[in-house]
């Protein structure tokens, strides 16, 4: 039974979900046919969701403060680029927004694979917001690809693009993975982990680049308080934070800091020596009793 529920949450089955024979998952355990290797033949046999069961689900999930115009935009873009990807369309016809969609989808498809529709109906919600938004994408759904999909979108547009992942070890792995897809367009990315200053200012040159709130947070603290000109021309205008969760529950009361020598601090080892000296004078014998013997500052300095 752990099993099989570990196997629901990680594959994200709704109660609609049914199995090949038509049977939901209620009916399957209930008649005691269902196990573990079971579950994982019909879910490896599973067939992609609809346009219009996704949209459906989101109304469930949403429930009243379900937007209906940005749906019938989603559908409308995505039924249209499903169909240019079929025909091998080059999309020369279709309205700017699928223009881009269509040729991200291209981009990924001679990659990788061909984008699922969640993926685009993923993408689609989010190029459609006018301002920040949050988006749940269950385990297994490719959010490595949307938000490549959506990095490539915003670069194409013109802007400098951050992908914030919860580990050093997410971000180079999405970039390696995805390095191809962005040279397929001609998008130049990088990652901000583990390089020197140096490496740094070339890596900020690039389009899109990958890496952890604590890279960006300290090399914003370098660039802008040590002046080692990090960043460049560079500026913050578009922020992909991956498991966003993460970043304000787990991560929330992080801190960033910059150590380094205080200034001048030279000048006080005079004073330090003699407090110093004055501690290590004395040598306790019992308790209560400290007995020691005592140097004038300046033979000691003399010393």
């Amino acid at each position: 039974m752990l099993n099989i529920l570990h196997c629901i949450e990680i594959n994200y089955i709704t109660p609609s979900w049914k199995s090949p024979t038509g049977k939901t998952l209620i009916e399957l355990i209930q008649n005691k046919i269902l196990t573990d290797e079971a579950l994982k033949i019909y879910l490896a046999d599973d067939r992609e969701k609809k346009l219009d069961e996704i949209l459906k689900e989101i109304r469930q999930q949403e429930l009243n403060q379900v937007d209906e115009k940005l749906l019938d935009d989603v559908r409308d873009i995505v039924s249209s680029v499903v169909e240019n990807l079929s025909l091998h369309s080059d999309g020369s016809q279709l309205s700017d927004l699928k223009k881009h969609l269509l040729r991200l989808c291209q981009a990924v498809e001679n990659t990788h694979f061909r984008p699922r529709v969640t993926q685009m109906v993923s993408w689609c919600i989010m190029a459609l917001s006018e301002t920040g938004r949050i988006i749940q994408v269950g385990t297994g759904e490719g959010k490595s690809c949307i938000v490549a999909m959506f990095a490539a979108f915003q670069a194409l547009r013109g802007e400098k693009v951050d992908i914030m992942s919860s580990s050093s070890v997410l971000a180079e792995r999405d970039l390696d993975e995805w390095k191809d897809f962005y040279e397929n367009l001609k998008i130049s990315v990088d990652c901000n982990t583990n390089k020197q200053d140096k490496e740094l200012k070339k890596c900020y040159e690039c389009q899109v680049v990958y890496g952890t709130v604590e890279e960006f947070a300290g090399d914003w603290l370098r660039h802008h308080f040590r002046r080692l000109d990090i960043f460049g021309e560079r500026k913050f205008q578009c922020a992909i934070v991956d498991e966003v969760d993460s970043l304000m529950l787990d991560k929330g009361l992080h801190t960033i800091y910059l150590s380094s020598d205080m200034p001048a601090l030279q000048h006080l080892n005079s004073l330090l020596a003699f407090i110093w000296n004055s501690a290590n004078q004395y040598s306790k014998i019992g308790r209560e009793i400290t007995v020691g013997r005592k140097y004038p500052f300046f033979n000691f300095v003399t010393m």
